[in-house]
């Protein structure tokens, strides 16, 4: 009996501490769009033309139809101004002298009166770059918090980005492909409408929208998921994209255990104890 008693007892301690080691869920998706259901449900488009593109079978994205002679720009509501924010964006070989932007905090009531954070896509021959810039109201002249500089002009592929911004210090990091490369603080907005995708061609073409490129797998999340470990740049060349893996937070942040892991364990210990207390009165 005795035997079988210690048995029992290592049973359930074992059960308890695997279940003390289950991944707890710390962020809660907010909104996202695949575009798998083949229709742009929830999207404005508010000049261009867009369609849910099959790039590849079963595969859908958001596309900038070919017919498009203009701006394009196309926005779903999003009220979101912390935590992240994830997309694919395809860029088609040529056109180098064109601009994509990534509006993922957008106050503004039209095209020409943006007012939030975006990250912009400059295909540009001489100087190709990803910028962070914050807009003041004005579509000309916003004001640049971040620079990095393209190894290459992004041509023919897939690109995965990941923006998060910090509710309390203003602080946002971009990602791109799993790589971090630039990171910029500021405080002016933190309300938000709208996120906003928009891009066109400039130069000597005129204002001519910049076709067959695509945005994929739009995902915003409530909670940061990535951090970065220190605050040097990087030049990697873009790889493939891979799904972005939570590391604990960079920069001397002191790492915060889930509140759900200490319930838990604290119910853990208990267990036990009772557990041994009815075996001993046995």
């Amino acid at each position: 009996m005795k035997n079988y008693d210690i048995r029992i007892t290592s049973f359930l301690i074992g059960l308890i501490l695997i279940l003390t080691l289950l991944p707890q869920s710390a962020a809660a998706v907010v909104w996202s769009d695949d575009f798998n259901d083949g229709n742009l449900d929830g999207w404005t488009i508010a000049d261009g033309n867009f369609i849910a593109y099959e790039h590849s079978s079963g595969d859908y994205a958001l596309c900038v139809d070919p017919s498009s002679a203009s701006y394009g720009y196309a926005w779903c509501s999003s009220n979101d101004t912390v935590g992240q924010w994830s997309f694919d964006y395809y860029a088609p070989s040529g056109d180098i002298n064109s601009f994509v932007d990534f509006w993922f905090i957008y106050n503004g009531t039209g095209l020409l009166d943006p007012k939030g954070y975006c990250v912009s896509v400059d295909r540009d021959a001489d100087v190709p770059s990803l910028r962070l810039i914050r807009f003041d109201g004005s579509f000309v002249g916003g004001a640049l918090i971040g620079l990095w500089v393209f190894p290459e002009i992004i041509s023919a592929t897939w690109t995965h980005f990941d923006i998060t911004r910090d509710g309390a210090t203003g602080e946002m990091n971009v990602w791109m492909n799993g790589t971090w490369i630039m990171d910029a603080t500021d405080t002016e907005f933190n309300h938000s409408e709208k996120f906003v995708w928009m891009n066109f061609k400039g130069g000597v073409i005129g204002d001519r929208i910049f076709q067959d490129i695509m945005l994929d797998n739009v995902v915003a999340d409530d909670e940061i998921l990535l951090y970065h470990d220190d605050g040097t740049t990087t030049t990697t060349e873009p790889t493939t994209p891979t799904e972005p893996t939570t590391t604990d937070p960079g920069d001397g942040e002191p790492f915060v255990l889930d509140p759900m892991l200490l319930a838990i364990g604290g119910g853990a210990v208990a267990l036990i104890i009772i557990i041994v207390i009815v075996l001993k009165r046995k």
